[in-house]
C-alpha cells in the first residue's frame, strides 16, 4: 500500500508506474484536487451501459440493466435513482473478470449533486460537442460510477494532502511540456496475482492486486 507498482492493463504498454491507495482514499484525493480548483485526469472504462454521452450521464444503478423494463432504463438517464454501493472488493472482481478496461481518457473539471444531493463530477470528454441535456461534450459520472469504473487517475502533486504527502515519501513525478507542471498518477486498491496493493498514487489507482505482470 502507498508504493508505486505497475498497473495490469493493455494500454500501459510502457509499464510506467502509479501508485496504490484504498479506494476511500483515492476518492478523497480527487474531490480535494477538484474542490483545490486542480483539474483531474480520469482513465475509465465507458464500456459499461451506464455510461451515455448521449444522456450526458454516467451512473451505476443498484439492480442490473438485464432485470431492468425499458422503462426502467430511461427513469435511471433523466431523474436521481438508487445506486448502487461500491465495495473495494466489487472492483476487484470487476478487474479480475475483464469487466473494467482502460477504454478511455478525460477531464474531471468539477463537483455538483443533483436535487436530492447525490454527488456528480463533472467531465469534460474528447469526443468533441456531441449534444446531450446537459452541455455538448461534458456530462455527469456519479460517486458509484467512479469508484467501480475509474482505472487510475492523474493530478498536479500540489493538489495531494500532507498526510499522503508523507505516506508516499518521495514520490515519481510526471512532467507535463504543455502547462509545465508536476503530474501525480494514482491507481486504486487492485490485487493482481498474490501481490497485495490498494490505490496508486502518481498515478493513482484502487486495485488489491496490480503489480505482477499479467498477461491480459
Amino acid at each position: 500500500m502507498y508504493e508505486a507498482c505497475q498497473i495490469q492493463v493493455p494500454d500501459n504498454w510502457t509499464w510506467g508506474t502509479s501508485y496504490n491507495l484504498p479506494l476511500d482514499e483515492m476518492m478523497e484525493v480527487i474531490e480535494g484536487a477538484l474542490t483545490e480548483k486542480f483539474p483531474v485526469a480520469w482513465a475509465c472504462d465507458v464500456s459499461d451501459k451506464g455510461f451515455s454521452i448521449r444522456n450526458g450521464i454516467a451512473v451505476m444503478p443498484n439492480q442490473s440493466w438485464k432485470a431492468m423494463s425499458d422503462e426502467e432504463v430511461n427513469a435511471v438517464y433523466s431523474a436521481p435513482h438508487a445506486e448502487a454501493e461500491i465495495t473495494q472488493e466489487m472492483r476487484q472482481e470487476q478487474y479480475d473478470n475483464y469487466l473494467t478496461q482502460d477504454d478511455h481518457g478525460m477531464v474531471l473539471q468539477g463537483i455538483v449533486k443533483d436535487q436530492e444531493g447525490n454527488q456528480f463530477f463533472i467531465v469534460k470528454n474528447s469526443w468533441g460537442d456531441i449534444p446531450n441535456d446537459f452541455k455538448p461534450g461534458y456530462l455527469y459520472a456519479s460517486n458509484s460510477y467512479m469508484r467501480l469504473k475509474t482505472i487510475s487517475v492523474m493530478m498536479h502533486k500540489d493538489a495531494l494532502p500532507k498526510s499522503l504527502r508523507k505516506k508516499l515519501g518521495s514520490f515519481h513525478y510526471k512532467y507535463n511540456i504543455d502547462n509545465q507542471q508536476l503530474l501525480v498518477h494514482f491507481i486504486c486498491e487492485l490485487r493482481v496475482d498474490s501481490y497485495q496493493l490498494s490505490n496508486i498514487c502518481c498515478f493513482l489507482q484502487s486495485y488489491p492486486t496490480v503489480c505482477h505482470k499479467k498477461t491480459r
